[in-house]
């Protein structure tokens, strides 16, 4: 059984691989940060608050507090169910924000624990993030070419950081690819 951390900037396709994922690599867990976080903080608050209304409010809702309470919830998944399934954990530590990026990184301590087998990052070329943010933007905000080039690039440097921390490959895959393909590459990463 794999853990597999999946990552990329917004729009890379993270949610649209994952359904696919779940389809193809039984029996599979999925960890949706984003949407455990906007449960987490939407019960905190007492406001029901959407994936998109995290997305669109990030910073401004969202406490160094919360994102350690949903990180000691993925672990405690984690340490139950490794031995038994394959986990995927959809995340991505960096945020677009109004004054800029945010990093929100695991800490080392955590990514030990959490000790992924897989780590995916997803990347695509800037005017296909732009592209698919238009078409549906989710609460995400629109960005420029040179800001979809760094929050790319920051994502990357994030994942490749932990990869090296972990001592295991990071598989660099470009979503403009077909879902199927990324499926496939992913299972025969699984299978190695």
């Amino acid at each position: 059984m794999h853990v597999i951390y999946l990552t990329g900037a917004p729009a890379t396709g993270k949610s649209t691989l994952l359904a696919s994922l779940d389809a193809n690599m039984q029996p599979m867990l999925t960890f949706s940060y984003s949407k455990v976080l906007a449960d987490y903080v939407g019960k905190r608050s007492a406001a029901e608050l959407s994936q998109d209304e995290i997305r669109r409010q990030s910073a401004k809702v969202i406490t160094a507090e919360d994102v350690q309470a949903v990180d000691q919830m993925l672990l405690e998944l984690v340490n139950r169910r490794r031995n038994d399934s394959h986990i995927v954990i959809d995340s991505h530590a960096v945020t677009k924000e109004q004054y800029g990026f945010r990093v929100t990184a695991f800490t080392l301590e955590k990514l030990a624990a959490i000790r992924p087998t897989l780590l995916i990052c997803l990347y695509a070329d800037p005017e296909i993030i732009r592209a698919r943010i238009a078409a549906d933007p989710a609460g995400r905000p629109q960005v420029t070419k040179s800001e979809a080039e760094t929050h790319d690039t920051l994502q990357a440097n994030v994942a490749l950081i932990y990869g090296i921390q972990l001592g295991i490959p990071v598989y660099f895959l470009d979503s403009a690819k077909p879902t199927a393909t990324l499926v496939e590459q992913i299972r025969q990463r699984a299978a190695a």
